[in-house]
């Protein structure tokens, strides 16, 4: 079981570093080829289409680690469960805090914009940039969201090869 956990949460953790990269070189670089008329529908439509295949693998990848809190290989310390914790927790806190109203600004309708400030008064000093700047502002800052999750992956990863090389030394 504390196996399966393991690898588990590998997958998931692999997931979201293909997710993280697709998005930054693909998904966003395509945002510049859509009008702005058409902008706020796209993103409208790309942002409700992402849920399932982004949401449940990132809950999925969360949950693994929090159960390795309690079923963790012995080889896994609890202050390597602690520290992917922290690294998913920094990546999601600084998602809500930062790029998601970020996102939700660019292309925003004014009734749209008030509502992000609403939620995040705190970005309200990009009020005066333009859609291009916050774009771009996206695009430069989105590669801190990047590293976040590929170190997230990279910590499943070198946690996992552990275990696989204390089971191969034990069967020797």
């Amino acid at each position: 079981m504390k196996r399966f956990v393991l690898l588990s949460n590998l997958a998931f953790a692999m997931m979201g570093v293909g997710q993280v990269w697709l998005v930054q070189l693909s998904a966003y670089p395509l945002w510049a080829h859509v009008g702005q008329k058409e902008f706020h529908d796209y993103h409208t439509a790309w942002w409700h289409s992402i849920w399932i295949p982004i949401f449940v693998p990132a809950g999925l990848a969360l949950l693994t680690n929090v159960v390795l809190i309690w079923f963790r290989p012995y080889h896994l310390s609890g202050k390597a469960v602690w520290s992917g914790l922290g690294i998913l927790f920094l990546a999601y806190f600084l998602t809500y805090i930062w790029w998601a109203p970020l996102m939700a600004l660019i292309g925003a309708t004014p009734e749209g914009i008030r509502g992000v400030f609403d939620w995040a008064p705190w970005l309200r000093g990009l009020s005066g940039l333009t859609q291009e700047k916050l774009y771009d502002l996206l695009i430069q800052t989105h590669w801190g969201r990047v590293g976040l999750f590929s170190g997230y992956g990279i910590w499943s990863f070198m946690k996992t090869m552990e275990l696989e090389g204390d089971t191969k030394r034990q069967r020797l």
